[in-house]
């Protein structure tokens, strides 16, 4: 993918529930902003910031074998749901300020 930009929040409040992938329904956890293994992405621009407000759920995932090549985050990354953690990143990113990533 090229790039993506979001010029204000990008939120989710769920937790887990039903979700309909490749014509089959499957139980999911809710994500702010996944990449999954694979997957390329040139460039990413957040103007506001990434959160979840639901319980038990990743905020940020870049699964191992994906990549963001640029990240800009406006206002960070937060995960305020019980037991919810703000970054899950087993690929490539370039590095952000770990002060812009929140718990609660």
């Amino acid at each position: 993918m090229g790039s993506l930009t979001v010029h204000h929040d990008v939120v989710t409040t769920g937790g887990e529930g039903a979700s309909l992938v490749k014509g089959v329904q499957v139980t999911l956890k809710a994500v702010a902003f996944s990449v999954k293994a694979g997957g390329t992405i040139q460039s990413v621009t957040i103007g506001g910031a990434l959160r979840t407000e639901g319980p038990d759920v990743v905020t940020f995932e870049v699964a191992d074998g994906a990549t963001i090549a640029n990240l800009e985050l406006g206002r960070g990354i937060e995960a305020a749901g019980a037991g919810s953690r703000a970054t899950d990143v087993q690929g490539n990113v370039p590095p952000f300020d770990e002060a812009r990533v929140s718990k609660g």
